[in-house]
């Protein structure tokens, strides 16, 4: 019996140190958890804005001159007003509502990636047919209305 109840100890402590080892990885595999959702949720944001001349270059979106405020690639300069813009998923967004008597893309995206919807000589909706290729070449698109 005094065995068996040593045995029976040892196989307690080994049967605590394995909980204890299963837990820290559990705790390792939930923190890698975040950390991918965390960067998928970044890879995937995408920011949109839309507005008239004066409200674009009041917020600094647009220069003086019309042009989009990134310094280089998707790098915005410091002084745009990042309020402006709807923070949102490339893969939940498949159309932006616009209204208005004409829109312009301001921001560079591929051909065919993307449709200016008119009706009744109203621009009503920017569809985006194809996320992926619409979004390679920035993660902003800005809308220039009348």
């Amino acid at each position: 019996i005094s065995s068996l109840k040593d045995q029976f100890a040892v196989l307690n402590i080994r049967a605590n140190q394995l909980a204890n080892y299963n837990d820290s990885l559990n705790n390792v595999n939930n923190q890698n958890q975040n950390t991918i959702n965390n960067q998928d949720q970044e890879l995937n944001t995408v920011y949109y804005c839309m507005g008239t001349f004066k409200e674009l270059t009041t917020n600094k979106v647009l220069d003086k001159g019309g042009l989009f405020a990134a310094k280089t690639g998707s790098k915005l300069s410091a002084d745009v007003n990042m309020d402006y813009f709807t923070k949102t998923d490339k893969r939940k967004v498949n159309e932006i509502p616009v209204g208005s008597k004409k829109a312009t893309l301001k921001t560079s995206h591929p051909s065919g990636s993307y449709t200016l919807v008119t009706e009744n000589k109203r621009v009503t909706k920017l569809v985006i047919n194809d996320a992926t290729k619409f979004w390679s070449n920035s993660k902003y698109c800005v809308l220039m209305v009348e």
